[in-house]
């Protein structure tokens, strides 16, 4: 197994590694938060949807 991780390449499937993200940020009541945190791992595209809802 390869340890080189690259972020390009994980971007090749962005659109099937961020569905997950956005249909779960949907089945989430938009309500106050006081805290969220990303504790995923990837380039930050999930985190971009994060700070889109909650900024």
């Amino acid at each position: 197994m390869s340890s080189d991780w690259s972020p390009a390449k994980y971007l090749q499937f962005g659109d099937h590694r961020t569905r997950p993200a956005i249909d779960l940020l949907a089945a989430v009541r938009n309500g106050d938060a006081e805290l969220v945190t990303d504790i995923g791992c990837g380039p930050g595209n999930s985190t971009e949807l994060l700070l889109a809802r909650y900024r």
